[in-house]
This record gives C-alpha cells, structure tokens and sequence, in this order.
C-alpha cells in the first residue's frame, strides 16, 4: 500500500518545474539552454488504476518485493524476471550466460525493483540503493565503457526510460536536486534516441516498446513532438502488426497477448483512437476467445509458454484467417465443454519475429486432455542446441524433410514461402489446406475433420527421391496404449486415441528426453525443458511420397471405415459411423 511519506510528497507538489544546470541540450535541432520542462508527476497515482503510465515491474506481491530488494542490497543473487535463473549483478558487460539477461541488467531493472520497495515502505535505503546504481550506469554511460550490444538497444533503452521515469515520480524532492537534473538530462537524451528513425525497429514488438516509451516520455515532458512521432509510428505499426482478423503477426500466443495488452494501454495513454482501430483491437481480443482450448490453456505455439490467463470466456465457433495462416476447428461437448474436440493448425506468417519452422503443424485436444501439443518457447540463445532444436521442425506435430533448411522470407513474399490455401466448412466435414514451398520442394498437408476424426493427407512433390517424416508430439496428459508398424494407440483418460496410416512406412521412431539425438523435449517455462514422447513415421523414399493418416479420437465409440485417396482423381473419401464424405482435394 501507499506510505505517508510518498504522500506527503505528493502533497507538496503534483506539478512543478525542474530547472537543470546540464550541458546544453539539442531537440529537435533546437539548442536549449538551461533546460526548462514542466513536469506532471502525478505522485498520488502511482500504481493505482487512474495511473495511466507504464511500469516494467510489479508491486502486487509486496512481501516479495521487499525480499527482492533486500537481496539486492546486500549482493545477493536474484531471477531478474519470472523463469530466469538467479544472477548476481556483476557489471553491464558481464556474459551471465543469457543474453536475456544481460538485456535486463542493461534495463537498469535493478532500480525499477528497488522502487517498488520504496514505493511499498518509503524507506530511503531503497531509494539510495536505486540512486547509487543509477550514478555508477549513468557515469558509465557517460565515459562509453559499456560495450555490451544492449547498452543502446531497441528493447533496453525503451525500458530504461520507463523505469527512469518511475524513479523520478516515485522518488519526487527525496532525490537530490542535482540527481533529478541529471536524470532529466538523461531521459532527454533517451528521448532524442528514441526519437531518431536511425535507432527506430520498425518490425516487430521492439519498435512498438519504443513508441510506448516515446509516447510516455512525451506526456511527461509535455513534449508534443514526442507524442506525434510516437503516434504516427504507432498507426503504423498497428496495421502492420495485425491481420484483418485481429490476429497479431508475431507468431506467438504470448506475444499476441502481450501486443494487444500493450496496445490497449498505448491508446488509453495516447487518447481516443478512431473506430477503426478499436474495431481491430476488439477482434485481437475475441480470437483470444477462439484460440483458448476447452480446458482453459494456449496452445504453446511459436515463442510461447503454458498460460491460461489473459482473457475471459470462450467461442466455440471455427476459425480461420488466410493473412495468418491459421485455423481452429472445434467440436463444442454441450454435455461438459472442457471435454470439447479442439484442433489448432498453422501453415503460413507474414513477419518471421519469433516464427518457428512450424508452418503445417498442429495440437489437439479432446477428453480434457491435450493429446498432440507444441514445443515452447525455452529461450532466445540462437547457438544454444536446445533453442535450435525447440524451433526446428522435428519438436512440432507437423511433416517435414529430413535435410529440410529454409530462410524465412519478407513481409510481402511470405505467402510464396507458406500459406494457407483452402478452408472448407459444411455440415459434413471441415477441411483446411496449407502449403510450403523450401526451394525447389513442395510439402502439402491437407487436413479433413469429421465428427472426431481427423484425417492427415501430407504430400511431397520433390525435385529428388526423398522420405516424408511426419512428427507427433505426444502430451504428459496421454499415455501411449500401442505402437506399431503403421499404427499407435493412445490412453487418454476413458478414451482411447487411434492413428492409424494408410500407405506403406518405411520406418518408426520413438524419442524421449534425447540428450544425444536433442529430441523428445518441450518447454511451458523459460530456459526449462520437460520431456515428451515423440513419434515419428516416415513414408518411402519417393519424388512424391505420400502420408494418408487418420486419428480416432474415440476408438470404441466412432466407426471409420473405406479410407481411400484416389492419387489420380485426387478424391478423398471415408465412412464416419455411417456418413459417406467424398471430396476433391486441391
């Protein structure tokens, strides 16, 4: 809660002018000296839900907040962030090992942490502690001697000027007249950088947490050429970053919600929006309720990890988005909804930001239970094997190549590289196609479902003799019951799950917790892995080889039967208790 102290300050003064003995400063190509700025600190707001502001931590837990100060103080090592391993401050160009990590450190996180504290308790020897690191950053700075990448980054410079701005309002006159001068002088100078389009990274999250930090800093300078840069980009981006839909371009579940969260705080900040944006804003958040699972959690797609909060309720309606390459076909319980048939499929992206090589995979849930799943996030360390293994095709539920090697493409040749072709939906069958193009190969993989049953028709047509490997990740939440030549039979609670194929194998693999091989793992938390069964078939060595897969989810209680691909009519049919589907595939 909010101590006396920090309100008394606030009650000396909400609005007040600092007036700084600085070197001159340079906005804009306007020589400005002394500086003079207006500032509205709005002390009696903070954290509170008036408080419109940004912070890059939290004084929800204030027990914690107070023991993770108190490490600090007295050298301690700490996580810096939820999932992080715990480090010791050890200089700004210190390797730590994650560069996830050295990003936090040059944030000056330890500061924003150390106000929490002095928020929750208004004692000084927070407050001193936070000042001091920022003297010691500041004079580094100052003299060039930090040479870690992320001194002057994108990503890091943003959050340092959220969490500068934080210390002034919350420190207020208990910071010395010169030290609030010279962070001033400091936030100009973050301002001017973030300000300068040679610095600006405009494709992805890291230029929006720019324009955040822009924006935010121009409404506490009440500098309305910071605001207006930041808006025009923001308009920008904001177009750029979602399909008509509303589904957020970044390949991630947790990056979709993280931009929808933060665009939505941006626009409260930055004044009403016009309807159009809203609009869009709105539908990022009802796909949020499309792509939530039966039994409450996301799929782990692309950099993400295990989340269930984030949105209310849930739309059992199907889904489908050509820009995004996505689709979820859903079959509603209305018996017991968390037992509800759910299938996410991907195949296609417009920005690579932290795409995986998933394209024409998917996860599936049923019974409560996820029965085929993604792999996760784990980290950002591009050399690290794991991290290498967690993106490449064989820790997803898709097909792929053996020596498969691609680069993703641009913006605007996206869809030449992976696509989603074809969505069908009628009262018989839902069918989705998507398709990936790796130099002179092609990958297809069409996916029917009908009253729990899905069936897989995965394709190749190669310019050399080559073996489809069609790869299932099995969840923690199914036991494997059966596995065969061309079959696998799957415990899932009361139910059994049968995947079944229907054209020769060559082979079957099985992985688990692979250390050699760097197979058989997932991740739901950072820089953690678990283990998984992986089951692997692979068709015959062919210039066009073909995988006819079908996954029963309830084997005693649904009857397929006349499984057939006709390759030169390219006509699919099946019998599902009884029904007769026929259809031509693209």
């Amino acid at each position: 809660m909010k101590k006396a102290g920090v309100i008394f300050f606030a009650f000396l003064s909400i609005i007040f002018v600092f007036v700084t003995h600085i070197q001159p400063a340079i906005i804009f190509g306007q020589k400005i000296d002394p500086v003079y700025y207006e500032i509205d600190l709005q002390v009696d707001q903070l954290h509170s839900a008036q408080d419109l502001f940004f912070y890059r931590t939290s004084v929800t837990n204030e027990e914690l907040v107070i023991e993770t100060a108190n490490k600090i103080i007295n050298k301690e090592s700490i996580p810096l962030m939820s999932g992080l391993p715990k480090t010791e401050f050890k200089g700004y160009d210190y390797p730590y090992g994650l560069s996830t990590v050295q990003l936090y450190y040059n944030s000056l996180r330890l500061i924003s942490l150390l106000t929490d504290a002095y928020y929750v308790t208004s004692d000084t020897i927070y407050l001193d502690e936070a000042i001091s690191i920022y003297k010691d950053w500041r004079e580094q700075d100052k003299k060039g001697s930090i040479k870690n990448k992320y001194a002057w980054y994108d990503h890091s410079a943003a959050n340092r000027t959220l969490t500068l701005t934080y210390l002034l309002r919350a420190g207020n006159y208990a910071i010395a007249r010169e030290v609030r001068d010279d962070i001033i002088a400091s936030l100009v100078e973050h301002g001017n950088w973030l300000f300068d389009d040679k610095y600006y990274q405009g494709k992805g999250n890291h230029g929006v947490m720019q324009d955040r930090a822009l924006l935010q800093l121009g409404v506490f300078f009440t500098n309305q050429a910071y605001i207006k840069k930041a808006e025009d980009r923001l308009k920008q981006a904001f177009k750029r970053d979602f399909s008509v839909k509303g589904v957020h371009y970044e390949n991630s579940v947790d990056y979709h919600k993280m931009m929808y969260k933060m665009y939505q705080d941006i626009f409260l900040l930055g004044g009403s929006r016009r309807a159009a944006e809203l609009e869009l804003l709105q539908k990022s958040e009802a796909y949020l309720q499309f792509l939530k699972k039966p039994n409450g959690e996301f799929p782990l797609e692309g950099d993400s990890g295990l989340g269930r909060a984030g949105i209310a309720g849930k739309n059992f309606h199907n889904f489908y988005d050509f820009e995004s390459g996505k689709v979820i076909i859903q079959d509603e319980d209305l018996n017991n909804v968390e037992k509800s048939t759910y299938l996410f499929f991907k195949s296609g992206y417009v920005s690579a930001v932290h795409k995986h090589f998933d394209d024409l995979s998917f996860v599936l849930t049923d019974n409560g239970n996820n029965i085929f799943i993604d792999a996760g996030k784990y980290n950002y360390e591009a050399k690290d094997v794991f991290r290498k293994y967690i993106i490449s095709p064989k820790a997803h539920t898709t097909v792929y190549l053996e020596n498969q090697k691609y680069a993703f493409f641009p913006y605007t040749l996206s869809k030449y590289h992976a696509e989603l072709t074809h969505y069908e939906e009628n009262s018989e069958y839902i069918y989705a196609q998507g398709i990936i193009h790796i130099g002179k190969e092609i990958l297809t993989r069409d996916i029917i479902y009908m009253e729990g049953v899905v069936f897989l028709l995965d394709r190749g047509l190669l310019s050399s003799p080559q073996a489809l490997k069609q790869n299932f990740n099995l969840s923690p939440d199914v036991s494997i019951s059966l596995l065969e030549a061309n079959s696998l039979t799957i415990k899932n609670s009361d139910k059994l799950v049968t995947l079944k194929q229907y054209y020769e194998i060559r082979g079957v693999e099985t992985f688990y917790e692979d250390r050699e091989n760097v197979r058989g793992f997932y991740s739901t938390t950072f820089n953690s892995l678990l283990p998984m069964y992986q089951i692997e078939f692979s068709s015959p060595i062919s210039k066009t080889p073909i995988l006819l897969t079908e996954i029963n989810t309830d084997t005693h209680n649904i009857s397929v039967t006349s499984v057939n691909y006709d390759s030169s009519t390219s006509v699919f049919s099946a019998k599902v208790n009884g029904k007769v589907i026929e259809l031509s595939i693209r």
